[in-house]
């Protein structure tokens, strides 16, 4: 799972009615694939172009209005057979109208020569134009149960992007890929230094420039397994939302994390009681703020904890005030076309950047296509899907060291999904509900008559010895639980 979602987000914005999203659709078709919403809640997305031409995993999109370039910071990617690795730590790309593009690399860390992968490179522009980098380098092959030291998590300052200029090379459209080889196509030329093993090396990037260098990220505690590192501006105080790799959410399943500092490459400290920690299955989390909220997008990679549907996107929001705090509402995103994997969002386009794209144009023609089909549904609300079922096993759910029971520390129960509790269990015990989705009640569904339902201390198990007994439970603001039926 290489990174994720995600520029000058924390102030009011030149336009806050569109929301562009840039990601990729799969591990098969890792080109960018840009969408757009209009909706006043952020969950409507439509795809309106596809860079064939911009290939990597895990897009990381800025607009800066300093200089109306849109850029894209991207995971050099290796080529299809996966043995071709770059030297170089990661690279960003320009564009006013995502169709002409020009590219500079980086290599700011040595990749190494067993361990080479560059996790997740995130762009951070802040108010004056001045770029940040966070990325995770891999230390060592990934085995389960996870290591605790696996990744160093790294920020790299690389200046005012005005100044990049003179060191972006064109991209110039292929054709063709080599399929023979499979390398990926295709590369940017014009300044062509010289040409190693058929590789082409250019003299244009910042492996030799000593001002340009990255450095281990400061945490306030020793944090060694984080990846998808992005980092945003909120209320004057920059917040960092980055996924533990070995968090044990249950059995290892993943859990982000939020952190706060004063600046963007100073120490940042962990928000400790920030609700969204619960969450599992989900990285690429992306900040945006917009209407005075904040808004928490990610890729449901995992597909199942919850009922996020096929553009495998949710989206949490919260006022910008009681971002470390909460409560947050949680929708589940809807995409045309393809599914919304690890990218980034951005609202701060200015007026020059929505004509560029042609952001008007597309949604007028996209609304008269829906007026003349009134008929069809045009949107579905992923809100009022019907309820998935999820079996509360051991290996999702708990920590098990008892064939006959399953403990479930830290519950995050998800909307619209109906738990199944399984058969010949002597006991399921959920404890310390968490509630990132701001659930109001959790339906549950005996698959037997021998299993016992312990919630926050309290026995739920339905009495009589039918099968398929159903009961749901509500939760108030606090956390308390009553049996509903």
């Amino acid at each position: 799972v290489t990174a994720g979602f995600p520029l000058i987000q924390a102030q009011a914005q030149p336009n806050d009615k569109y929301i562009l999203g840039t990601f990729f659709e799969s591990n098969e078709n890792i080109s960018l694939q840009c969408y757009v919403a209009d909706d006043d809640q952020g969950i409507y997305f439509s795809r309106l172009l596809a860079a064939d031409d911009i290939k990597g995993r895990d897009p990381s999109c800025q607009y800066y209005d300093g200089d109306g370039y849109f850029y894209v910071c991207l995971t050099e990617p290796k080529d299809k057979q996966g043995s071709n690795y770059s030297e170089n730590t990661f690279k960003i790309y320009r564009t006013k109208d995502f169709k002409e593009w020009w590219v500079v690399s980086f290599k700011v860390i040595d990749r190494g020569d067993t361990y080479r992968e560059i996790w997740a490179p995130d762009l951070f522009i802040d108010d004056k134009g001045m770029g940040y980098v966070y990325f995770a380098k891999q230390k060592y092959t990934i085995n389960k149960p996870y290591h605790e030291d696996q990744f160093d998590t790294y920020v790299c300052k690389i200046g005012d992007v005005t100044q990049l200029a003179d060191k972006f090379v064109k991209v110039l459209h292929v054709e063709n890929e080599d399929e023979e080889n499979g390398l990926y196509k295709p590369t940017p030329t014009g300044r062509v230094d010289k040409v190693e093993e058929g590789k082409e090396v250019y003299t244009k990037n910042y492996e030799d420039d000593e001002e340009i260098k990255a450095f281990q990220v400061t945490f306030d505690k020793k944090y060694n397994n984080l990846i998808d590192a992005q980092v945003r501006k909120v209320n004057g105080k920059y917040y960092m939302v980055i996924k533990n790799e070995a968090r044990a959410t249950n059995n290892y399943n993943k859990s982000p994390l939020l952190f706060v500092s004063d600046s963007p490459d100073g120490n940042f400290k962990e928000v400790v009681d920030w609700p969204l920690k619960g969450i599992r299955g989900y990285e690429g989390f992306s900040i945006l703020t917009r209407y005075n909220k904040v808004y928490f997008y990610a890729d449901n990679f995992s597909l199942k904890y919850d009922n996020v549907g096929s553009s495998g996107c949710t989206v949490w929001s919260t006022n910008e005030k009681d971002i470390e705090n909460g409560p947050y509402k949680a929708r589940y995103v809807d995409a045309e076309n393809f599914p919304l994997r690890h990218g980034s969002v951005i609202n701060n386009l200015d007026e020059q950047a929505i004509k560029n794209l042609k952001i008007r144009e597309f949604f007028n023609k996209k609304h008269e296509i829906q007026k003349a089909n009134a008929n069809k549904k045009q949107q579905s609300s992923k809100n009022n899907v019907d309820d998935k079922s999820i079996t509360l096993n051991a290996e999702d759910f708990g920590e098990n060291t008892n064939q006959k029971s399953i403990m479930i520390d830290n519950f995050a129960p998800a909307l619209d999904v109906k738990y199944i509790v399984p058969k010949n269990k002597k006991e399921v015990i959920i404890k310390n509900i968490v509630n990132p989705y701001g659930v109001q009640e959790i339906k549950f569904e005996f698959a037997g008559n021998k299993t016992h339902l312990i919630v926050e201390g309290v026995d739920m198990t339905p009495a009589g010895k039918e099968k398929n007994k159903k009961i749901t439970v509500s939760i108030d603001s606090d956390g308390k639980v009553t049996l509903v039926k």
